[in-house]
């Protein structure tokens, strides 16, 4: 079944079919790409401050949680996916806004700083739909911007199989990434961290360090010991 989370795809749909006609409108000439540039940067913070309130409702929710489930444990399920809807919804429509005015600056970076947030607190579907969404806007993009946002779009794809403990699908989309002649090394490193990180949630420390290897002959400080190679020592 769909995800609870998006239960208005008609509404979705009169959204998709403004923002086309707003484009149409906008886009032809410098004054109106202006004009739709304000309109896309107030309305990235009015769902940023949307999304903020969500956020405190959420936690209090939490607070109250096991409370409600002594209460009346059968309507807590709805009543957390009403909550979790009011969360994702202003989250995808601030990063859709911020990626529309500015992709490879503002637009990663808020997405970067969303996803992170939410990794950081172990919410794995909302960060799930979070790079879904994203990659539904940039995957649009008709300039080269679209290659390294893609390349992006990899490394945290990476990030979340990792998280969720899925090794084997982390280690393939590192694959079809690491081969790339073309990627930032940033993202590189990084992801060539996250391969040794997978091998060790899955205790394969041979194969990490073997992997570690490869992530410091990346380095660009040529430091001979790092962290992932401690871990691996402490372990």
């Amino acid at each position: 079944p769909r995800s609870t989370l998006f239960p208005y795809t008609t509404l979705f749909r009169s959204h998709a079919e403004i923002r086309r006609a707003m484009l149409t409108q906008f886009t032809p000439t410098d004054a109106g790409r202006e004009t739709l540039a304000g309109l896309n940067r107030r309305l990235a913070d009015y769902y940023q401050d949307e999304h903020e309130r969500a956020r405190t409702v959420s936690y209090q929710f939490d607070v109250v949680d096991a409370l409600l489930r002594q209460v009346s444990a059968d309507r807590v399920p709805a009543m957390r996916s009403a909550v979790e809807n009011q969360l994702v919804m202003p989250l995808i429509e601030a990063q859709h806004h911020r990626t529309v005015i500015d992709p490879a600056g503002a637009g990663l970076d808020h997405f970067r700083r969303s996803f992170e947030l939410y990794e950081s607190e172990r919410r794995f579907e909302v960060c799930r739909l979070l790079l879904r969404s994203w990659w539904n806007d940039i995957e649009e993009l008709t300039d080269d911007t679209v290659n390294i946002l893609y390349d992006w779009y990899l490394h945290y794809q990476m990030r979340l199989a990792v998280a969720q403990k899925d090794g084997s699908r982390a280690r393939e989309i590192a694959d079809e990434l690491l081969v790339k002649p073309d990627v930032e090394p940033r993202i590189r490193l990084m992801t060539q961290g996250l391969v040794t990180r997978s091998l060790i949630t899955e205790c394969r420390f041979a194969e990490a360090l073997q992997e570690i290897e490869k992530e410091i002959a990346l380095r660009a400080d040529d430091d001979s010991d790092p962290t992932n190679r401690w871990l691996v020592f402490a372990l």
